[in-house]
């Protein structure tokens, strides 16, 4: 039985493909509107082949056999059937329902030729309104402004006026709204804004706002969206239009960092969450860069907390992989933020740039960096983005040893950092040094380096908190802004009960080049309880004078509890920093030790002091010597250690 049903099935689907298209025609006007579907599905789906059919459909005297063929020579773009459409629709005897599907249809398959016969009947019939839309013909675009200037034509004329670009068809279909006409008005603003803002007039008028300024802003004409830049700029109620171009997006990408720009420029700080949103969310790159570079604009102090996040936090894959991949988009956000900081007067967007001259990159983050450089300092420390790799880090250092040197003096322009919410936001990482996550700690504490000397106060402060690692993380971040304003703070901490805020205090003290008042705690340091202290200070010692620092390392290396691997190394280097060549051997001798961790931290050492790279496999120990042997006449300390502050 299955077998049977199964073939008549397979039966009744074969006989209803082989229909013929004249009988579907017929089965037009069949009072199941379920079976008329049927017909005009399977006419449409005959393609061609149904084409003599439907002709000869456009003049059977039902008219709903005649509309619906005009609609199914519509939908399937019959352009050779056009000449009988024309006909039809010229017939005064055509039902009307008829003459009207024509005059939709030739928005589909007719041509230029049409327009004047459209525009004839466009106050009748207000499908060839609609037909003038699809047509796209520039000639009409006169007739319909003046149709919809005299109000006739009703909302489907001024759709065609507006798919023209015409201002004055938008507003008519505005002002339709409320009335006798008010649906079709609704129906045809939505087909063309392409979204729902409600029913109510004000809605759709704050929309057309909206959208006079992402079209003015994003014309494709230089000049005209130049002279909207001008004009946003002059509007004081543009704001919340503005804001409303920059975050829709569906908005071409022009329009919006045109209006990110004017809002930049326009200095008003109530967008900065906008501005802040957009750079941390948008998914678009280049909305993101002029969203960095508007919120440096604005001269808000609190900005930089999240500007130094945004630097620090953020992890997307893509942003990582393109400063290094060539094959992928490049948007150089990190140096519009970095700028952005240094508006803000923080020195920290400094430091980030002269980093990334220090890394692998692609060649446009290098160029980026020194852009930044050249805006604030106006110095590129001849770094040349297309050298080598040694030549560029040897630019770098000589980048990183003079920003070292100035940055305690350096004072860039910007807003005042002591408003209330940049203090609260700067003490609220200082709170997260204490963090029981690695990672919210680590962050909190890159966040603090970037802000630099603008979170002084917060730093200071932590170095009396009752938390310990608070007060090492505080000292071990003064240490890498190199604040020599802050040496007091640091000595006093040498006397910490914890033997770890000792470390990290004496650790501070060294990288920023102790002064004459600091070396004594730095030389006290080297007698403490704590192995960990003494091997920082022996560490710090290499920026200290030599006529101190050498007597000094000496000594304490005849210590019994200094005899282990970690302060001899260190003491060996620090005396090597002061050009004594004999630590030079004595450190390389240490590449015999067997632990391979501290033979790499060995090897670093060296290639620090000689520019050769032993390695820290087996046998390290007789190639540097080998080496060292050869070179040993000609060493000189490396530049940029050893400091007479």
């Amino acid at each position: 039985m299955r077998t049977a049903l199964l073939t008549a099935l397979l039966l009744a689907s074969g006989a209803a493909a082989a229909e013929d298209p004249a009988a579907l025609v017929d089965r037009l006007a069949a009072a199941d509107p379920a079976e008329r579907a049927s017909a005009k599905e399977a006419l449409e789906r005959a393609g061609a082949a149904a084409l003599p059919a439907l002709r000869a459909g456009l003049g059977a005297p039902s008219a709903t056999i005649a509309t619906a063929c005009v609609e199914i020579l519509a939908e399937g773009g019959f352009r050779s059937a056009r000449d009988d459409v024309r006909r039809l629709l010229d017939d005064p005897r055509a039902a009307r329902m008829v003459r009207r599907a024509c005059a939709l249809t030739l928005g589909r398959v007719g041509d230029e030729r049409d327009t004047a016969r459209l525009l004839e009947i466009a106050p009748e019939f207000p499908e060839a309104a609609l037909a003038l839309a699809a047509l796209a013909d520039p000639a009409a675009r006169a007739p319909l402004a003046e149709m919809v200037t005299a109000g006739r034509g009703g909302p489907e004329a001024a759709f065609a006026l507006a798919s023209f670009g015409d201002p004055a068809g938008v507003e008519a279909l505005i002002a339709a709204l409320g009335g006798p006409e008010d649906l079709r008005a609704l129906l045809l603003l939505r087909r063309l804004a392409g979204r729902d803002p409600g029913t109510s007039p004000d809605a759709w008028r704050a929309w057309w706002r909206v959208e006079r300024w992402r079209r003015a802003l994003g014309a494709a004409e230089f000049e005209a969206s130049e002279s909207a830049l001008e004009a946003a700029l002059k509007d004081p109620a543009a704001a919340p239009d503005l804001v409303a171009v920059a975050t829709d997006a569906l908005a071409p990408g022009d329009a919006r960092t045109k209006a990110l720009l004017a809002l930049g420029l326009r200095g008003d700080p109530s967008v900065l969450p906008v501005l802040l949103r957009l750079l941390e969310e948008d998914a678009d790159g280049m909305v993101r860069l002029y969203a960095a570079e508007a919120v440096g604009r604005l001269g808000d102090p609190s900005a930089a907390i999240s500007l130094v996040a945004y630097l620090v936090f953020d992890e997307e894959p893509f942003r990582k992989r393109s400063a290094k991949d060539r094959s992928d988009v490049y948007y150089t956000i990190d140096s519009a933020v970095c700028r952005a900081l240094t508006r803000l007067g923080i020195c920290g967007g400094l430091d980030y740039m002269i980093r990334q001259l220090d890394q692998e990159h692609r060649v446009r983050v290098y160029h980026e960096a020194l852009r930044t450089l050249r805006e604030t300092l106006d110095r590129d420390f001849d770094y040349r983005p297309d050298g080598d790799r040694r030549s560029r880090r040897a630019a770098a250092a000589r980048a990183r040893r003079w920003f070292d040197e100035e940055r305690d003096g350096l004072r860039l322009p910007g807003p005042d950092l002591a408003e209330p919410r940049f203090r609260a936001g700067a003490a609220r990482y200082v709170d997260r040094l204490a963090h029981f996550s690695f990672l919210a700690m680590s962050r909190a504490r890159e966040c603090l380096v970037l802000l630099g000397e603008a979170a002084l106060p917060e730093l200071r402060a932590g170095l009396e908190r009752p938390e310990m690692h608070i007060r090492v993380h505080c000292a071990e971040i003064l240490g890498r802004i190199r604040s020599r304003t802050c040496r007091p703070d640091l000595l006093r901490r040498l006397a910490d009960e914890a033997p770890e805020v000792r470390a990290a205090a004496v650790a501070a003290l060294g990288a920023m080049g102790p002064g004459r008042a600091a070396e004594e705690g730095v030389l006290r340091a080297l007698g403490d309880v704590s192995a960990d202290v003494r091997i920082e200070a022996a560490r710090a010692l290499a920026r200290v004078p030599a006529e101190r620092a050498l007597p000094a390392l000496q000594a304490a290396a005849e210590r019994p509890e200094n005899r282990t691997p970690a302060f001899l190394r260190e003491a060996c280097f620090a005396r090597a920093v002061h050009g004594d060549a004999s630590a030079v051997s004595d450190l390389g001798a240490m590449l015999a030790h067997r632990d391979a961790a501290f033979r790499r931290t060995v090897a670093d050492r060296l290639q620090v002091l000689t520019g050769f790279d032993a390695g820290a496999d087996e046998g390290a120990r007789e190639a540097f010597l080998a080496y060292w042997e050869a070179e040993r006449s000609r060493y000189g300390p490396p530049e940029g250690f050893a400091t007479d502050r």
